[in-house]
């Protein structure tokens, strides 16, 4: 197991502790009696990270479903376990205190009567059994963490046929003492850690020969979960902000080429727009001149008395004197061009003034 750098998810770094004994072993085998979470306060969250297996035993079901779903490679089994095969009550506490549920009446005792619990009846069985039944042979560790249950867990093994390397056993709630059982089975008590005893197997006491606690625990790096959870979260929003970075350079380096070919556009355009802008302007001012300079013909009235000419017939001279004169083909197509040239003019000016504006704009962008 690599030591380089550690991630520790247990309570008291009981996980660092143990791989200390197995520095060479890149695949092993771990049994976990009182399992509770997968990753929280988990002792061997760091080896199935690893690459290790094991096998997890957890009488609450939410917490054994839990397992379920995070560690596929482990063998998960839904049990508990006591000296007696068959069927006990486990008392469940709720939320941030799952950890504490027991079947220790002395444990339930001494816990504190508010914290919400509820007591159910759950299947037993012995360590022997488990093993048994699993088929599983060599263990490199077994951790035990059943809240003041531990001497009835201890008693149920076969200890002649399934010898974990080393123990690692809770030892703040000992109501009755198991380490006679672990002597009597040729177990060496190797460590201490304020909370937790750690025993090696006498065929295997060269392990706890070469453990070295500073090495161990002081020598690597070692951090906790949420501090690398927080370390991956940062790294991950820096590589977030670096690609958004590249793009905001990706897009201002084409801004850049964009003005440089506008810049080589705008002469082009003012000579267009002032060759545009003369042409229109002479064109309009031949309009308004042809505009001023036409008069109206003269109606052309007959001598004809005025009282001997019909309503119908004046009416009718005054008509074709406004048509000869106001919308003769020639005047309506000077009108005609006179407002296409005047509309096409304010176009290319409004257009002119829109492309200076945008290509301003643009230029305060890139500076920004």
């Amino acid at each position: 197991m690599s030591r380089a750098k550690l991630v520790t998810h247990s309570q008291n770094r009981e996980d660092i502790i143990l791989s200390g004994f197995f520095k060479n072993v890149n695949r092993g085998f771990y049994a976990d009696i009182g399992a509770n979470h997968p990753t929280e306060d988990s002792v061997t969250r760091l080896f199935y990270d690893a690459g290790w297996r094991g096998i997890n035993v957890e009488p609450n079901t939410r917490l054994f479903k839990s397992l379920e779903k995070n560690r596929p490679r482990d063998i998960n089994v839904n049990v508990g376990i006591s000296d007696k095969p068959g069927e006990l009550e486990i008392r469940e506490y709720e939320g941030w205190y799952a950890g504490l549920s027991t079947f220790s009446k002395e444990m339930q005792a001494q816990n504190d009567p508010s914290i919400k619990f509820r007591d159910v009846k759950v299947k037993t069985i012995t360590l022997k059994q488990l093993f048994e039944e699993n088929k599983v042979k060599d263990i490199n560790f077994m951790k035990v963490d059943v809240e003041g249950y531990e001497y009835n867990v201890l008693k149920s093994n076969d200890w002649v046929k399934y010898r974990p390397q080393i123990l690692c056993i809770e030892a703040n709630h000992n109501f009755k003492d198991w380490s006679t059982i672990l002597s009597e089975n040729r177990y060496i008590k190797v460590f201490f850690d304020g909370l937790n005893e750690y025993y090696v197997a006498e065929e295997h006491k060269n392990l706890a020969e070469r453990f070295s606690y500073v090495d161990s625990v002081i020598g690597p790096v070692v951090i906790d979960a949420e501090t690398n959870d927080n370390i991956h979260s940062l790294e991950h929003r820096n590589e977030q902000l670096t690609s958004e970075l590249n793009s905001y350079k990706s897009e201002n380096l084409q801004l850049k080429r964009d003005i440089i070919e506008l810049k080589k556009v705008i002469p082009l355009l003012k000579q267009l727009f002032k060759s545009l802008d003369g042409s229109f302007r002479r064109r309009i001012e031949k309009l308004n001149e042809r505009k001023k300079k036409k008069q109206p013909d003269e109606v052309n009235f007959d001598d004809t008395p005025m009282d001997k000419v019909s309503a119908t017939s004046l009416l009718k001279k005054i008509q074709l004197y406004d048509m000869s004169n106001f919308y003769s083909n020639n005047y309506e197509k000077d009108r005609i061009t006179y407002r296409v040239v005047s509309s096409t003019y304010n176009f290319i000016s409004n257009s002119m003034f829109s492309l200076g504006k945008a290509l301003l704009g643009l230029i305060r962008k890139v500076k920004r």
